[in-house]
């Protein structure tokens, strides 16, 4: 008696009833997943900051990247680009025992509508006091009730040689140098802070809003 052939078993198909295939999105089209994933953002700071600690460098790098991703998001929905907050960059300098002559708070306060932007503005002001003289980075930490800039800037307290750094609740940074000269102490600090922007007359505020168009450009 001749045998009857035996039952051939089908290849794998690879279809979606395979309970190891992994069903793809239906709002997902191939072209949206392209156009997606056309560009990775990523953020390095230049050599020159590497005098400051790694973890302060990182919060910036990170800092600088989400903004220009929400840039490009507000760009590519065609969203208009007006700051809801300015940020402002201020020095300050105070002698112990107390001398007003050498006291000062810088008046010529820079600026910036974006906050990464008046962030690395401050390290690079106190880079050159930082890279002269080597001092011992303290990262001062948000009190139990947050705090902004300048009062957050106000209780950053370090030894001789020693800079204390931080953000305040808006992720403003401060930093302050102390040093002896003589028998004083000589405090230096340098800040960022938040300040409402009013929108332009007849504009209406726009969340999230990063940048604006150059106000010296004659109306068309």
């Amino acid at each position: 008696m001749s045998e009857l052939p035996k039952k051939r078993t089908a290849p794998y198909s690879g279809t979606p009833s395979d309970p190891k295939r992994t069903k793809a999105s239906a709002s997902a089209t191939p072209d949206r997943q392209k156009d997606e994933n056309a560009f990775e953002i990523s953020v390095e700071m230049d050599d020159k900051f590497s005098a400051y600690p790694k973890r302060l460098r990182q919060i910036m790098e990170g800092q600088y990247q989400s903004l220009v991703e929400q840039t490009m998001t507000k760009f590519e929905a065609g969203s208009p680009l007006q700051p809801r907050f300015a940020f402002a960059v201020t020095r300050k300098r105070m002698s112990e025992p107390k001398d007003p002559a050498s006291d000062y708070e810088d008046t010529r306060q820079r600026t910036y509508q974006a906050l990464s932007i008046a962030n690395k503005k401050a390290l690079e002001e106190f880079l050159v006091k930082v890279s002269s003289k080597r001092p011992k980075f303290i990262e001062s930490k948000m009190p139990q009730q947050p705090m902004s800039n300048p009062h957050f800037a106000r209780v950053q307290s370090v030894r001789a040689g020693e800079v204390g750094w931080g953000f305040d609740m808006y992720k403003c940074l401060s930093l302050h140098l102390t040093t002896m000269d003589g028998y004083s102490l000589r405090h230096e600090s340098i800040y960022v802070e938040r300040k409402p922007m009013e929108a332009p007359e007849g504009k209406e505020d726009d969340d999230d809003c990063l940048v604006v168009e150059n106000p010296d450009a004659a109306p068309a």
